[in-house]
């Protein structure tokens, strides 16, 4: 089932079958270094420039350990190498890796036939409902 976190300065939403392994990082804000701005926490707002984004995590998306997930959107399917830096949208069934992430190769379609053949069996084990 979809899940969604909510802060003061972004949201995180993650479809079904969306993963992310441990020793990621997600961030919804970051402070605007190059403006002339302050920046940390303990600075107030007023003198702070943050820049927001929403992080959105589709359906059969992965991301591998030790990551850093700036805000963007990656795609159905999408795959994120361990070790990776991603600040930028990562379209539908694309691989990437690296820092920052680049597209690497493509992820197989066929995912999304083990999914509905997944939920055809689960449905026949739960009977009509």
């Amino acid at each position: 089932r979809p899940w969604l976190c909510t802060r003061k300065f972004g949201r995180i939403k993650g479809d079904d079958f969306a993963g992310i392994s441990g020793r990621t990082f997600v961030y919804t804000a970051t402070d605007d270094y190059t403006s002339g701005h302050l920046t940390g926490p303990t600075i107030p707002d007023k003198y702070r420039r943050v820049i927001t984004g929403d992080v959105i995590l589709n359906k059969h998306c992965v991301v591998g350990c030790g990551c850093v997930i700036m805000p963007c959107t990656l795609g159905v399917g999408a795959a994120v190498g361990a070790l990776s830096f991603v600040n930028k949208n990562v379209p539908d069934f694309d691989v990437v890796a690296g820092i920052p992430a680049v597209r690497r190769s493509s992820r197989s379609r066929g995912i999304l036939d083990s999914e509905k053949q997944l939920r055809e069996e689960e449905s026949k084990i739960r009977g009509p409902q």
